[in-house]
């Protein structure tokens, strides 16, 4: 660890930057995972017990649905780290097709580490079960790709059209890391997030939130504050996309006495946006730093990983490397890859 994080000390201010966008999204889904789809967030507190302070990374699971091995991540980041493998084995480069034969040999392959059958085998009676839980937008996402005998050769719309979470983003974040900057990040991103969903809210949600991320990662914009970012971002996007400003702008009328698990309970724990997004800069511009921000979303209970995965990125594209705890990285299972794969994407920009 030592020796990569010396690595990423090498780069440039901008790709160090990005990388730890992308690591901050991986540790905070790791730290949130034990207790991922826990909607008891009274039961989530007496599980945690005299952790309640310290949650991140517990070492039971707290989850109401999944179990699987503390420090692993949730499907939303294994998303992330299928379209950054896609691209690293792609020259560095996202191609749409690779991205899709990518998720479908990660999620449905041979050597796959998910179990297609396994929500099937949950019932609440029975508890939580053993292993990892595969997102329902990959579902779709095999049927509909299941549905052609070949790829198109431009991007088509694979995503559920129901698909209401934040899967497509989660995917886009490799490709934010790579094309920040280029005239045709926001195509790109759109084609990513489209694999997944198809829903209207997920798309426009998901496509501000990347505005939002390259904003973050603009060294030139750092006399202005986060708050202040995200406040210009819902401006500007007021007309082009005026279901995400309002719902920015809710969070940020939030009075400063609502505890975030409230203002969570009001906007919504669930996996569906905008609830999502609007949780995750809840946490992220009401919160005094990265280790606040994620143990708060934790306590809040509910799809806390979808939520960790945009503010995570917030913090590591604002503050970089430093913003992540290093005892957090330690414990976050197979993050050197994660970390090495993030340095090869942004070194191949050359800047």
């Amino acid at each position: 660890m030592d020796t990569l994080l010396k690595k990423v000390a090498e780069l440039s201010v901008n790709n160090q930057r990005r990388v730890a966008m992308i690591v901050g999204a991986c540790v905070a889904d790791a730290a949130a995972r034990p207790t991922h789809w826990q909607y008891d967030v009274d039961k989530l507190k007496t599980q945690l017990g005299d952790k309640e302070s310290t949650p991140e990374f517990f070492p039971e699971n707290c989850s109401m649905f999944y179990s699987i091995p503390t420090g692993l991540n949730s499907c939303y980041f294994d998303i992330t780290k299928s379209s950054m493998k896609s691209m690293v084995e792609n020259n560095v480069t996202y191609e749409w097709s690779k991205l899709v034969n990518g998720l479908y040999s990660d999620f449905f392959g041979p050597s796959t580490k998910y179990d297609i059958d396994i929500r099937s085998k949950y019932s609440r009676d029975s508890g939580p079960v053993e292993g990892r839980w595969i997102e329902g937008s990959l579902l779709t996402f095999k049927e509909n790709r299941d549905k052609l005998t070949e790829l198109p050769s431009t991007a088509c719309r694979l995503g559920g059209d129901s698909i209401s979470e934040s899967d497509g983003f989660c995917a886009a974040l490799p490709v934010i890391a790579r094309y920040y900057g280029d005239d045709q990040l926001e195509v790109k991103v759109e084609e990513v997030i489209r694999v997944l969903t198809n829903w209207p809210t997920a798309l426009s949600h998901g496509l501000v939130a990347a505005r939002i991320l390259g904003k973050l990662l603009n060294v030139d914009l750092d006399g202005k504050s986060m708050k202040e970012i995200v406040t210009d971002t819902a401006n500007e996007v007021s007309e082009e996309y005026t279901d995400v400003s309002g719902n920015i702008m809710t969070v940020l009328e939030t009075p400063t006495t609502v505890n975030h698990s409230d203002a969570v309970g009001k906007m919504g724990r669930a996996c569906s946006n905008p609830g999502t997004v609007q949780g995750a800069l809840h946490a992220a511009l009401f919160s005094k730093d990265y280790t606040s921000a994620v143990r708060a979303t934790i306590l809040a209970g509910g799809c806390n990983c979808s939520r960790v995965m945009l503010l995570g990125a917030m913090f590591g594209a604002r503050y970089g490397m430093d913003c992540i705890p290093r005892d957090w990285l330690d414990r976050c299972t197979d993050v050197e890859e994660v970390i090495n794969n993030a340095i090869s994407i942004v070194a191949a920009r050359g800047d």
